[in-house]
């Protein structure tokens, strides 16, 4: 005879829902207390007690189980739109049947007796409900791992412009990532700076100019009259950096590539960085949010 525990059982389906809901909440990006999730949890959980009331059997009908699964997108995420609320039920099931047949796998695997049913429910049978909990546990801590990776991602690709910058007749394409905190301005006309990684446009710069950046050089060694007024020297602040300089160029033009839309300046400035922008090379550049205005 099957012993089951009300209590265990609770908390197992309890863990299920909240991760499946979790999922469906990182996923489609909405902002709702995680408490609603836990309360919708709890409501899926304890529908899933009505297997035990024969009585109460027509309530266990795939019309009910379909209605319950409503209920709960209902009460974690109150979407606004029938749009959202298809999405979120669609990704609401595709987690599940994903999540069942993982934990039917893993129990087939291990067991060679790996169900039992009460009024045609399957019970996993054999194996501890901790190993189960445990199991749902590290899932959630995975899927928030998993997303926090997807959500930089976004955050990243919803800040950045694909920019292409233009000298001497060549042209190198960039990332820029857009940054509010990026105040460099050219000292002499005052228009915004865009910083650039110089190892990704090197191929466009005089060697000058180049060597100049890398070695530390001085100005006054460029003789070429043509490189040297292009060139500017930008005071710059930033942590542990009180009265830092970065050497600027004048290049032709700057396309700016963002939302379909291409948008054109004419004589930027970019300040020359030595070191990594980005450590994971999402993008090569840092501009200024005004950029995609095009105004300068």
């Amino acid at each position: 005879m099957n012993i089951i525990y009300i209590d265990v059982l609770l908390i197992e389906n309890v863990l299920i829902n909240f991760l499946i809901l979790y999922v469906v909440y990182r996923f489609c990006r909405v902002k709702r207390n995680l408490s609603y999730l836990f309360l919708s949890s709890l409501i899926g959980a304890l529908y899933v007690f009505i297997v035990f009331f024969p009585a109460l059997s027509m309530f266990y009908s795939a019309l009910m189980k379909f209605c319950v699964s409503i209920l709960m997108i209902i009460i974690a995420f109150w979407p606004r739109t029938f749009r959202a609320f298809l999405k979120m039920l669609l990704i609401f099931y595709g987690v599940a049947f994903f999540l069942g047949g993982a934990i039917i796998s893993i129990f087939y695997l291990v067991n060679d007796k790996m169900v039992s049913s009460v009024n045609g429910v399957m019970l996993l049978n054999k194996i501890s409900s901790k190993y189960l909990i445990y199991g749902v546990i590290v899932s959630i801590f995975v899927v928030k791992i998993l997303f926090d990776v997807v959500d930089r991602y976004f955050d990243i690709k919803n800040r950045t412009v694909q920019i292409t910058v233009i000298n001497n007749e060549k042209s190198i394409k960039l990332t820029a990532l857009l940054d509010t905190g990026n105040c460099l301005k050219d000292p002499i006309s005052g228009h915004p700076i865009i910083i650039v990684d110089i190892k990704y446009i090197a191929d466009i710069l005089p060697n000058e100019v180049i060597d100049l950046v890398m070695n530390n050089r001085d100005i006054a060694d460029i003789k070429d009259f043509e490189i040297s007024k292009r060139i500017r020297i930008i005071p710059y602040m930033t942590i542990g950096v009180e009265n830092g300089l970065l050497i600027g160029y004048r290049v032709d033009y700057v396309y700016v590539i963002s939302k379909n839309k291409v948008g054109v300046i004419k004589d930027p400035i970019l300040a020359l960085s030595r070191r990594n922008l980005s450590t994971k090379d999402d993008y090569q550049a840092i501009a200024y949010p005004e950029i995609i205005s095009w105004e300068v």
